[in-house]
């Protein structure tokens, strides 16, 4: 089985639904996927985005502005066969109903430290 990143993001705002009902849906996704025993890690995230960088040796913290339809709301790691069965369980959900959507990615291990670079190394 290979692992998934799937970042839940609040999706268009409508009055009736509110970030409490989607995190109520998503916490409901989650308990379905223990179930199942595909949830390797399940988090709501709080709090606005911060970027941190480097620039001329300091470390410069700013924050994001992100539209309120493109902000992250909670994270998942599951585990599925291949990506179109991510895809049906993410369907399935009430999560988007509730206007949620999903990015998915794909998520592997990094190469074992002392092995061969890349051209990015």
């Amino acid at each position: 089985m290979q692992h998934y990143l799937l970042l839940a993001r609040r999706g268009e705002p409508k009055p009736e639904l509110t970030e409490e009902r989607q995190l109520a849906g998503l916490a409901s996704f989650a308990e379905q996927l223990q179930a199942e025993e595909r949830l390797v890690w399940a988090s709501r995230l709080v709090n606005e985005p911060l970027k941190v960088r480097k620039s001329a040796d300091r470390l410069v913290i700013d924050s994001l502005t992100v539209e309120s339809r493109q902000l992250v709301i909670a994270a998942f790691v599951i585990c599925a066969n291949h990506l179109s069965e991510v895809t049906q369980l993410t369907g399935r959900g009430s999560s988007l109903a509730l206007g949620v959507e999903f990015e998915v990615r794909e998520a592997t291990t990094f190469p074992e430290p002392g092995g061969p670079l890349d051209d990015a190394g």
